[in-house]
């Protein structure tokens, strides 16, 4: 199916979209806060550097597991500077912790992936491989080829995954507190207000019709991460990574118990 190019934009200047001026500006801050990050190109200079060492000592495991935090640690840096993750409760912040990094930061990932063409470097998909399976490398691969070409539109989907009220697997955990699974209703608000920006935006870009196979295609690519994440479920070196980055974000988020 051919896409339609999208009509160029200037946000504010000649609007003709449902956007409101307060909904222009968050999502100027969503992607001026998405760069001034600056994971791609953090990714993009591990990458070369790694690259021109002698073959011995290029991408090893321990780099690959460096590598695959670069986004994990990125949504955290996002929602440290969110005014709205900042104005929920403690449970609230927990509860986003626990169940919506990985899945987010996978999400960022495949985008970051695909802007450093991470997944054609060979070197980087032999070390990769040695620590996931190279199936599962591969099919990382083919779901990253179907990613939304337009970036800010990932950047948008990534809020509103943080704001989710819970994008992990669901599997009951009698350990956890009942007051962190119900504060999600805390977020449902907030992941509205993003949500309507995103599919605001893809009508803008795209008219009606277009917008709905381009919010069904980061569904899906939603979808396809979710599997990927339950590939890996019981995976050893995952779970080390998830565990320093969640460790992390209590920390640097003064997330308290």
């Amino acid at each position: 199916m051919q896409l339609s190019t999208p009509r160029p934009i200037g946000l504010l200047q000649n609007d003709s979209s449902m956007l409101s001026h307060d909904q222009w500006n968050l999502l100027s801050n969503i992607i001026r806060s998405y760069d001034k990050q600056n994971v791609v190109n953090e990714v993009r200079r591990i990458l070369e550097s790694k690259s021109s060492l002698p073959a011995k000592l290029r991408l090893k495991p321990a780099d690959t597991m460096d590598l695959m935090s670069k986004p994990l640690e990125n949504i955290v840096l996002l929602m440290g500077n969110s005014p709205h993750f900042c104005a929920l409760s403690s449970n609230a912040h927990r509860a986003v912790v626990s169940h919506n990094i990985l899945l987010t930061g996978g999400l960022d990932g495949y985008f970051v992936a695909r802007e450093t063409d991470q997944l054609k470097n060979i070197h980087y998909m032999i070390a990769s491989s040695a620590l996931y399976g190279s199936d599962f490398m591969a099919q990382c691969a083919k779901d990253n080829e179907r990613l939304e070409p337009n970036g800010n539109l990932i950047k948008i989907m990534l809020f509103v995954l943080i704001f989710s009220s819970n994008c992990s697997m669901v599997v009951f955990n009698d350990k956890e507190d009942i007051n962190i699974m119900s504060s999600t209703i805390e977020l449902i608000h907030i992941q509205n207000i993003y949500l309507a920006i995103l599919w605001k935006y893809l009508i803008y870009l795209y008219g009606y019709n277009q917008a709905i196979v381009h919010f069904s295609a980061m569904v899906k690519s939603v979808l396809d991460m979710l599997r990927r994440v339950e590939d890996l479920s019981k995976n050893d070196t995952l779970e080390r990574i998830i565990d320093r980055v969640v460790t992390h974000a209590e920390r640097s988020l003064a997330i308290e118990d």
